[in-house]
């Protein structure tokens, strides 16, 4: 019998396993500065990467990406035919990378579900139009609940962050996605562990009473 995953138990063994990573990562490499983690999943072989970026990499791979840009405007812009494409030539620069693929550390640590035989079988849920793929959409959600759950346990404070922190994920063939920012500098010296803890978040709650 072809086994339905229990996406229940994929969000407990994610957070668990999110925290053992996060505090051997923070035990390892305790001289690093970290700017972003995210989770990288292959929704149809049940893959979940957990990575690691730092800032002095992404600043690297930021001006890598500037310099390959500023290279093809020049070379192309020359064309005499350049206006018919010059949208494309046009795209913005981007401080961080948009892969996972591009971080310091990529899959620092792996763990995996068996979920081929299921997305193979006659049991898997049909894809209707304009709706996601049933692994992929589930894959994304329970992503978004673990995130969540290690930050409300306050998971990230095991490592030294930049201020502010990226937490995102990224699925097969799909940029990089920032769900959340952390440590965020209060101005006047300090930071604010998340936007739920700052005073805007009382001023909004506030409101809606």
């Amino acid at each position: 019998m072809v086994q339905i995953p229990d996406w229940h138990e994929v969000e407990i063994t994610l957070v668990d396993h999110g925290k053992k990573v996060i505090e051997q990562f923070a035990t390892e490499h305790s001289d690093l500065t970290c700017s972003f983690f995210a989770v990288a999943a292959d929704p149809l072989a049940g893959d979940f990467a957990f990575c690691f970026d730092t800032p002095q990499n992404a600043l690297h791979e930021a001006m890598k990406q500037e310099l390959h840009t500023l290279g093809e405007r020049q070379a192309k812009s020359r064309d005499a035919e350049a206006w018919r494409y010059a949208g494309a030539l046009s795209a913005s620069l981007l401080e961080y990378p948009m892969s996972t693929e591009l971080f310091r550390y990529f899959s620092y640590a792996l763990v995996s579900f068996h979920w081929l035989e299921f997305a193979d079988s006659d049991v898997y849920p049909e894809r209707l139009k304009g709706q996601e793929d049933y692994l992929q959409g589930h894959t994304r959600l329970v992503i978004w609940r673990a995130l969540e759950r290690l930050i409300a346990e306050r998971t990230f404070l095991h490592l030294s962050l930049t201020s502010p922190f990226r937490v995102g994920y990224q699925l097969s063939e799909e940029p990089l996605i920032v769900l959340r920012f952390l440590n965020w500098p209060d101005g006047e010296g300090h930071t604010i562990y998340s936007v739920l803890d700052s005073p805007l978040a009382q001023k909004k709650r506030g409101r809606n009473r």
